[in-house]
């Protein structure tokens, strides 16, 4: 397997080309000529497929996904998408809502509490990516709101909150009178 860009990678002297689509997610196929095109059936038909990504490692195929009714998934796919394996183990926050979030129902309103108490929901994963090449199995995958969750077996198991992302940046602003200049630039004086 060798990877070329983003989404697209080499297997068996094929571009593959993985693009996620709010209907479902596709493959294009092409030879190393990349003059004609194949595409796959659609994969997760009437899923939005967030990002579809290769693990250039080992060749497996992610998928990260939401459903209206079923809500967000991941899945990995060891044979380009002739079958698919759902993780066993789905990103999931242990800590209450961090986000401030308005009360969205009835209940959550006459006691505001209690639902500031529960576990925040994942709404939607939005990018999976296999780990470097010195992590052999790692997986990372962002969802809303904005955390980082982490698999040690491929994706199997997307439990593990990495890193809780906070509301407020950790990073300051730059007032933009203190930006540095290029040595040389095209501003005239006077």
């Amino acid at each position: 397997m060798k990877r070329n860009v983003k989404g697209v990678a080499m297997a068996n002297r094929q571009m593959k080309l993985v693009v996620g689509t709010r209907k479902g997610g596709l493959i294009f196929s092409s030879d190393e000529k990349r003059q004609d095109w194949k595409m796959s059936e659609l994969h997760f038909k009437s899923w939005v497929v967030m990002h579809m990504n290769v693990d250039p490692r080992d060749g497996r195929l992610h998928a990260a996904v939401v459903h209206d009714v079923y809500g967000p998934t991941m899945h990995s796919s060891d044979n380009w998408g002739d079958d698919w394996t759902q993780a066993r183990v789905l990103p999931e926050f242990k800590r209450p809502s961090r986000s401030s979030r308005p009360l969205g129902t009835s209940e959550e309103a006459a006691d505001p509490e209690t639902a500031m108490s529960v576990p925040e929901q994942v709404i939607k994963p939005w990018n999976i990516t296999p780990g470097r090449p010195d992590e052999p199995g790692v997986v990372y995958a962002g969802v809303e709101p904005g955390a980082l969750f982490i698999s040690k077996d491929r994706g199997g198991e997307l439990g593990a909150e990495r890193t809780p992302l906070r509301p407020s940046p950790p990073w300051r602003l730059v007032p933009r009178c203190r930006w540095p200049l290029p040595a040389h630039h095209s501003a005239r004086s006077g």
